[in-house]
């Protein structure tokens, strides 16, 4: 192996090295019990934030209010809702 090739080894196996080293104490937190995480201030204050995404997530249930529609204009606005949020997952490659 050419000097330019094992530098570029090299170097790659250090930043990742490094970032497994920066990572290490965010792994071990987010294993710990939430006990042990309160003997834990240390890490914590080390450990990389989560977001709201990663901490839980959400439920989100769309309804349409049919309580003053007749029953043929309540099934169509189900409809229409139901073709407009497809065609909008559809738009952007979404997938359930």
């Amino acid at each position: 192996m050419d000097r330019n090739r094992l530098v570029k080894l090299l170097t790659i196996i250090l930043i990742i090295g490094l970032a497994f080293w920066q990572l290490y104490p965010s792994f071990k937190y987010y294993r710990l019990t939430p006990e042990e995480r309160e003997l834990e201030k240390k890490l914590r204050d080390k450990a990389i934030r989560l977001g709201l995404d990663l901490q839980g997530g959400m439920h989100l249930v769309l309804e349409v209010d049919t309580k003053d529609m007749l029953e043929k204009e309540a099934n169509l606005a189900v409809e229409q809702a139901f073709t407009i949020i497809r065609n909008r997952v559809d738009q952007f490659g979404v997938t359930e």
